[in-house]
């Protein structure tokens, strides 16, 4: 064991990335009495206007729960439902896959009081980002 040696690797390939999800979900299976619970399925809702891609999310559906990792509207598009849509998109495809809670987080400067007027529970925040700037978690039951 003396000569292991750690490589950090900017933009891995996909077939790394697959590699070390896969080898965490064969250790988590082998750990859980209900194999359903780690089902993973990647998700994307995409905005058109025409051609144009106007806003999207990005996510995923594991152990009952739907995460987002990112919701991006178009600032010209901002103000009209479009990522309260999407967000109703990503929690009917938990509902309809049997998840019960959809997840997320994002920074100060991303409109967090988006989330609170959604009825998303505010459940923690990291304050020792850069000056200024805080990340906030939130949660909210699919019902």
């Amino acid at each position: 064991m003396s000569n292991i040696q750690i490589q950090y690797i900017e933009n891995p390939e996909s077939q790394l990335t697959d590699f070390l999800w896969n080898s965490l979900r064969q250790y988590s299976l082998s750990r859980i009495e209900n194999k359903d619970l780690h089902q993973r399925i990647i998700f994307c809702f995409l905005a058109r206007d025409e051609d144009k891609i106007i806003g999207g999310t990005l996510g995923m559906l594991y152990f009952k729960s739907v995460y987002i990792q990112l919701l991006w509207v178009d600032e010209n598009y901002r103000g009209h439902d479009l990522g309260t849509r999407l967000l109703e998109k990503a929690n009917d495809l938990g509902k309809e896959n049997g998840c019960t809670v959809l997840h997320l987080d994002t920074f100060s400067f991303q409109a967090p009081e988006f989330y609170t007027k959604l009825g998303m529970d505010l459940i923690g925040t990291i304050d020792e980002y850069e000056e200024g700037i805080r990340r906030f978690f939130f949660k909210k039951k699919i019902k």
